[in-house]
């Protein structure tokens, strides 16, 4: 408790900081982590200042807080104005930059953030695990929202085997869950359903409660794809445990996506819309717009469209696609011409029906993206047996036989 030990104190309180993370008691690291930065101010240290900001930015990330992250990023960078000797405390601090504005779905900004992290560290001729890592796990999810399924499952094996060779195990789930996902994209449910098992149990073994929580919420997405209610329903509940846990409005909402997802499935519209309303107010609750938002919103918009509410789902595509666009996304556009298609096939509109799905197979070919052109191909294929003209009903028997080959090939929900 003495003035002389304060430099102890706020060592202790940084490493205390990373504990209390891995452990999940969040609120408690991010006061350990400001307790930190205060006394290193208060002994005139700015860089030790500055790293206490990024761990405290990082923190943040794990609560979906990431608006608060980036304000702790730019602190950090402030501190570091007077010391461009440190080239690889700003590395550090645009590669958190560049997660948060991933997580954010802001894909361009990320990878210019992470782009400026990357050259500093060449013109440091150094190397660092942690940037390296928090790197790849970012690149794989811009790759998710701006780029191909292959791409993210190139970066988050990348990003596995990184962690293996530089015997960071406890890092590696974060990365396979992300290959869990991209598995899942791609139609490789088995190998997906692997890799998010391993990165349950990992994240078990080493204590690493935040990627518990996401590979619980990608093993419910799995189960869906395959049409297992009872698995995603048990690891769905896991998962929204872990959230209510680190208080993580983010995971929460997007366990509610799952939720309405599968009730989407069983033909329950009212529950699937009463879910995923709930997950668009959850996903607002911290004044943060994830990069999930988007698909939170066309979720929304299908489940009004079957629900019968077609002024309503357009009004939600709307934004979805507004939002997207805005943001350079890439897969999910592709999927809101597909229930635009819809929505005017609803409207008894074929012919622009017949339009937006063109332009959906377009883009998923384009993306290497096999689940969603296959619901592409049914979705058309059934507009064209619904008009039934000309040569409509030929074409549209081949499209659904196209799309029922790839459901059946893959073992996922058509």
């Amino acid at each position: 408790v003495g003035e002389e030990e304060r430099e102890r104190r706020a060592t202790l309180l940084h490493r205390l900081t990373g504990i209390l993370l891995y452990t999940g008691r969040l609120d408690d690291a991010i006061k350990a982590g400001l307790a930190a930065s205060a006394l290193w101010r208060d002994l005139g240290n700015t860089v030790k200042q500055a790293d206490s900001y990024l761990e405290i930015a990082f923190l943040g990330h794990w609560q979906g807080r990431e608006t608060e992250s980036v304000k702790y990023v730019k602190s950090a960078l402030e501190c570091l104005e007077s010391t461009p000797e440190e080239i690889l405390l700003h590395a550090k601090a645009y590669a958190q930059w560049g997660l948060a504005a991933t997580v954010m779905g802001e894909p361009t900004l990320a990878r210019e953030k992470l782009h400026q992290s990357e050259v500093l560290l060449r013109q440091a001729g150094a190397s660092d695990a942690f940037i390296s890592v928090v790197s790849l796990w970012a690149l794989s999810w811009c790759a998710y929202l701006a780029g191909t399924p292959q791409q993210m499952l190139d970066y988050a094996l990348q990003g596995a085997e990184f962690c293996r060779s530089s015997n960071k195990p406890d890092w590696e789930p974060m990365m396979n869950y992300s290959a869990a996902w991209a598995c899942m994209l791609l139609g490789r449910l088995p190998e997906g359903a692997q890799l998010a098992r391993e990165a349950l149990k990992k994240a078990q073994q080493h204590g690493v409660v935040g990627a518990q929580g996401w590979a619980n919420l990608v093993l419910a997405f799995l189960a869906i794809q395959e049409g297992n209610w009872i698995e995603a329903k048990a690891f769905g509940e896991s998962a929204s445990t872990i959230a209510s846990l680190l208080h993580d409005a983010d995971l929460q909402a997007r366990v509610l996506w799952s939720r309405s997802v599968c009730a989407g499935w069983q033909n329950d519209w009212p529950r699937a819309s009463e879910d995923i309303l709930q997950a668009l107010e959850m996903a607002k609750q911290e004044g943060e717009i994830s990069m999930v938002y988007p698909h939170l919103l066309v979720q929304a918009a299908r489940t009004h469209l079957y629900a019968g509410q077609i002024e309503q789902a357009q009004h939600y595509l709307n934004q979805a696609r507004e939002l997207a666009l805005s943001r350079e996304y890439r897969q999910l556009p592709a999927i809101a011409q597909r229930l635009q298609g819809r929505i005017w096939q609803a409207q008894g509109w074929f012919d622009e029906a017949q339009i937006c799905f063109e332009r959906s197979l377009a883009a998923l070919q384009e993306l290497g993206d096999p689940v969603e052109y296959a619901r592409t191909q049914e979705s058309y294929g059934q507009l064209c047996l619904a008009r039934a003209q000309d040569s409509d009903t030929q074409k549209g028997q081949q499209l659904l036989d196209s799309a029922h080959k790839t459901f059946k090939r893959l073992g996922v929900n058509g």
